[in-house]
């Protein structure tokens, strides 16, 4: 578990200065939501890594289906997040949205396969 949150925290960050560049380039001025937006993702998915070795530690059988609700309630504060606290009224709020939507995608990829890997290791 330890290795799993100490990839969400380096993931977490490249995805933070990622989403930082690629702001400044477009020269879109939110730097304060993205660092709330970036910090929220990674509580986030810790609050799901913790989840899941709660879930492993009580009742095996149920690992996989509290592992997806975790990922659907955590997609349903992202949309909430994105299209209500992250400058609805900008001008380029499709390119916001875009990249919040990529980063949630690659990190949820990303920690998606590091959990089934820690659920199911090699025998």
């Amino acid at each position: 578990m330890r290795s799993i949150i100490l990839k969400e925290i380096i993931l977490s960050l490249v995805v933070f200065f990622a989403g930082l560049f690629v702001f400044r380039h477009l020269e879109v001025d939110i730097f304060t939501k993205w660092v709330y937006f970036s910090i929220l993702l990674f509580v986030l998915f810790v609050i799901s890594t913790l989840f899941v070795k709660y879930l492993i530690d009580s009742n095996k059988s149920w690992v996989a289906l509290g592992f997806a609700g975790i990922t659907f309630f955590c997609q349903i504060i992202l949309l909430l997040i994105l299209f209500i606290f992250l400058e609805p009224e900008e001008t380029n709020h499709r390119i916001v949205a875009k990249v919040g939507v990529v980063s949630y995608l690659t990190f949820l990829g990303f920690d998606t396969f590091w959990k089934i890997k820690w659920l199911f290791p090699k025998s």
